[in-house]
């Protein structure tokens, strides 16, 4: 019965949900060896020895590591990472990369992510850590583009492996100035280098003040550059059409002098920032040398623009004389999203949730008064009810390609349609 009984005491003394790295085991195994070993029969020594390289064999990387990625072979489509994360998270915020490559840390990484476009993570103050293990069997060098398909993420260190076994640290993010990247784009793009024959384990820590999504792709150069291109030519198509539509407004309210148009303008103008802001644009050519671009921004834009389309909605509609119990309620909201500017300056994580809150009750409210005012038979909210539909419309076209924002943004995404088309 002994070596059932050594394996029970070694069971026992395994930390609990983790796997044991050979070190750790021979530590254990050793020290149970020293107490047992005069009372070890002669006929058992040959079956101790094999369990004994049995378990070490159960401990080691080939059974206990992560999920590891093939990036010598890539086709020209993007490979998703998110079921190759091991995960861990942070809620002190303190760890650094020497405290997560502690064998005790390095068990708590969680390694059963889904496959899935990005992972979700929802509002959280927790830092979280992401562990990629990456192997090139070529030959040859293989030279990759690794890609957050988002630009909202608050703060993003990556720590790249170097060739005498130390890392490279790059710490960038939305709340960052834009010079911190080691790649100029919109998103967030590390180069990443694998030497032949040759396996890499890169680190990234996450944190965020809004929803964390962490949508990661890896790339082939040729194929990123592919689509880097197509993606700054719609972004450069899209912002070329609303800065039109600001320019043929304004001389409109200048020839007219009818204050409708200024307030549209009002509105298209911020919106159009607004959304400079969260595609990541604005840090990158409108104040590249600042933190402008941050979350903080992004939602103080939202709510300057959300408020001045009630406002442009208010004159558009009258609704002070065709529903004037709902233009009290529109006054109010004007002025909760003047207050939502220093709730967001102060303190962005407390405040963000009751924001999106607002902006889905401001969209609730704007439907309802375009829908009465229609059946009152007033003519502009014909016209203003069929924009509102059509900006649905292009929230929904948002969600569906998973633009990596969140609730918070998707709430937002529709309005680049009522921008363009009101």
């Amino acid at each position: 019965m002994w070596p059932s009984k050594l394996l029970l005491l070694v069971i026992k003394k395994a930390p609990a949900g983790a796997f044991l790295l050979p070190a750790q085991l021979r530590a254990i195994f050793c020290g149970e060896f020293l107490k047992e070993s005069m009372r070890i029969p002669k006929r058992y020594e040959q079956i101790i020895r094999l369990i004994l390289c049995g378990l070490v064999l159960l401990a080691s990387p080939v059974f206990a590591a992560d999920k590891v990625l093939d990036a010598s072979s890539m086709a020209s489509k993007p490979l998703s990472l998110t079921a190759h994360f091991a995960v861990l998270e942070d809620p002190s915020r303190a760890l650094s990369l020497a405290d997560v490559q502690q064998p005790n840390v390095a068990a708590r990484f969680t390694t059963d992510q889904a496959p899935a476009t990005a992972l979700g993570l929802g509002f959280t103050q927790s830092a979280y850590w992401l562990r990629l293990t990456l192997r090139n069997t070529a030959d040859q060098v293989a030279e990759r583009m690794l890609e957050i398909d988002t630009p909202r993420i608050s703060s993003i260190e990556v720590h790249l492996p170097m060739a005498q076994g130390s890392y490279q640290s790059v710490h960038t993010g939305a709340d960052v100035p834009f010079a911190t990247r080691p790649y100029p784009n919109r998103n967030f793009v590390f180069p990443v280098t694998l030497p032949a024959h040759s396996e890499q384990v890169i680190y990234m820590r996450m944190e965020s003040t809004v929803g964390l999504l962490i949508p990661a792709q890896l790339w082939t150069p040729q194929a990123f550059h592919a689509y880097e291109r197509n993606d700054y030519l719609g972004q450069a198509w899209y912002f070329g059409m609303a800065t039109a539509m600001v320019l043929f407004n304004l001389l409109l309210f200048l020839a007219l002098r009818d204050s409708i148009y200024l307030l549209y303008v009002s509105f298209v103008g911020c919106t159009v920032v607004t959304l400079a802001i969260k595609n990541g644009l604005a840090p990158e050519f409108l104040w590249p040398g600042t933190a402008l671009g941050s979350n903080v921004s992004y939602y103080i834009g939202t709510s300057i623009s959300l408020g001045a389309f009630l406002l442009f909605m208010r004159r558009m509609l009258r609704t002070a004389e065709v529903v004037p119990r709902l233009d009290v309620l529109v006054q109010w909201l004007v002025g909760a999203y003047l207050l939502t500017l220093l709730g967001y300056a102060l303190s962005l994580p407390t405040f963000a949730r009751y924001g999106i809150v607002l902006n889905l009750a401001t969209t609730l409210l704007i439907f309802c008064v375009g829908l009465i005012c229609a059946f009152k038979r007033q003519r502009s909210a014909y016209f203003f009810f069929s924009r509102l539909c059509h900006a649905d419309a292009g929230r929904c076209s948002d969600d569906a390609e998973g633009d990596g924002g969140g609730a918070d943004q998707r709430v937002y995404g529709g309005w680049r349609s009522t921008g363009i088309g009101a």
